[in-house]
């Protein structure tokens, strides 16, 4: 669900026909949602119906099955892009980038005192790709 201060909409992007049935679905990036931390961020999915109400939701977050291993403050929605197949099933995969992303450094590089804001850290940043299916 979305709270005041999501930033639902950071980015956006349309994605093809992910649940194959004929029309084009979009997927919205909402940088400071919550999930399971602070500003850990989400994507909606947005399975759209063809006079462009939508017929349904799936958010994508650390807390979604096989969803993206998040920290506090990684932002992850910040930007999404149109992507390929990358799997070959058939489907459009989504691509998101989460800037303050810092899992290859194991404990994200986080001050464990919190003594600094999020944008003082170092960040080395993140693209992952969401495999529809």
């Amino acid at each position: 669900s979305l709270n005041t201060w999501d930033f639902f909409g950071i980015a956006a992007s349309e994605f093809g026909d992910i649940d194959r049935d004929g029309v084009t679905d979009l997927v919205g990036g909402s940088n400071l949602g919550d999930g399971g931390g602070k500003d850990r961020g989400h994507a909606h999915v947005m399975f759209m119906n063809a006079d462009g109400t939508v017929k349904g939701t799936q958010v994508v977050n650390d807390l979604a099955p096989n969803g993206p291993v998040l920290t506090d403050y990684d932002y992850f929605g910040f930007a999404i892009s149109s992507s390929s197949d990358f799997d070959d099933d058939g489907r459009p995969d989504i691509v998101m980038g989460a800037y303050l992303d810092n899992s290859a450094q194991g404990d994200g590089g986080r001050a464990t005192t919190d003594a600094l804001v999020p944008e003082e850290q170092p960040s080395l940043g993140a693209i992952y790709v969401i495999f529809t299916r």
